[in-house]
């Protein structure tokens, strides 16, 4: 299982703003593992202004 800290590492590198679908689709062309999009999949439809925001949806949702 991935964790939070391990996704925040991941998701400091996206460009933001950035939608869900572009995280996801940043995850998927970077080729990190599929639990990293499937865990970004469960956030809600938003703009993301930083990797923190995203990080406080997904704590959020645990």
């Amino acid at each position: 299982m991935i964790t939070l800290q391990e996704i925040n590492t991941i998701i400091t590198r996206a460009i933001y703003p950035a939608r869900k679908d572009e995280l996801i689709a940043f995850v998927r062309r970077e080729g990190y593992p599929e639990e990293v999009a499937r865990r970004l999949e469960t956030l809600p439809e938003h703009y993301y202004g930083s990797a923190d925001s995203v990080m406080d949806a997904l704590r959020a949702l645990d």
